[in-house]
């Protein structure tokens, strides 16, 4: 696993895109300026392009590299060498890296740290997903992340209806409350809680649990 260090920063601004900020007020008064403002000449963090601006950056350096974006994910970079290969899966500034050489990895590697300020790791943890490898297997899970979403949002009280009938589920016939009604008004905290819950429980059903995904997106 590859983490870029102050990533953005080696990214210029997008074409024809001039950004000012306004100086803290302490920093202006320590240098005797009254209304001071500094220019952006990098996609610094917070800027809406800078992600995007940073990963044309890192296209043009991997491509140096010999590395070709997949037709399927354009995030995902591939070298071949004969049978030799190297995948690296790109996300912002953290990349998972996977090859079967080791001499084609440090070749890659060499170009790609010289070019930025980078640490490399194991790769255990991801986007929300334990990896787990050993000499027979790699093993996905998003214990961590299911953890979070039952301390977050609490344990179910009661046991689920499994299979659900269609009268259990089917809930297009119940009429809604009116909005600003006392119902409402009770409704509404949970109702925000739900919508909060929903995408936390499909970003794991999308990453290492498909066989809940069409539960989960039933809800959404």
């Amino acid at each position: 696993q590859w983490d870029t260090s102050t990533a953005f920063l080696y990214a210029d601004l997008e074409p024809h895109t001039e950004c000012f900020v306004h100086v803290p007020p302490d920093l202006a008064s320590f240098i005797g300026e009254s209304s001071a403002f500094w220019k952006i000449m990098k996609a610094a963090y917070g800027l809406p392009s800078a992600p995007r601006e940073f990963q044309r950056h890192v296209g043009r350096t991997l491509r140096k590299c010999e590395c070709i974006p997949s037709k399927t994910d354009p995030g995902i970079f591939i070298r071949w060498r004969g049978s030799e290969f190297i995948f690296i899966c790109t996300w912002v500034d953290d990349f998972a890296v996977f090859s079967n050489s080791t001499s084609l990895y440090e070749e890659v590697k060499k170009k790609y740290f010289n070019t930025y300020e980078c640490s490399e790791e194991d790769l255990h943890f991801m986007l929300g997903v334990h990896i787990e490898v050993n000499s027979n297997s790699i093993k996905l899970h998003s214990q961590k992340q299911i953890e979070r979403i039952l301390s977050k949002f609490g344990s179910p009280s009661r046991g689920s209806l499994v299979p659900a009938t269609q009268e259990f589920a089917d809930l297009s016939n119940i009429t809604l409350p009116e909005v600003g009604s006392n119902e409402y008004n009770l409704l509404r905290d949970r109702a925000l809680k739900y919508r909060s819950m929903v995408p936390s429980m499909l970003y794991v059903a999308t990453t290492t649990r498909p066989e809940i995904a069409y539960s989960v997106g039933m809800l959404c």
